[in-house]
């Protein structure tokens, strides 16, 4: 899925423009990279953990935390 398509989605889910959806999208890639260059484990929630280091690697929620 490509960033547009998810913006477009947002926007109908959440009732927003598409523009807002996208700005938002934004806000939320930009405080996700801020933690990982701070050295900070970022949480997605109901996704799992993008964790820093020399390749950003992700950790999956397990199916039982859910």
């Amino acid at each position: 899925m490509r960033k547009k398509d998810l913006a477009r989605r947002l926007a109908h889910e959440a009732q927003l423009t598409p523009a807002v959806a996208a700005d938002q999208i934004d806000s939320v890639v930009t405080q996700l990279l801020k933690k990982l260059k701070e050295g900070k484990p970022a949480e997605i929630p109901g996704f799992g953990t993008l964790l820093p280091g020399e390749a950003i690697t992700f950790q999956p929620e397990e199916a039982h935390e859910r």
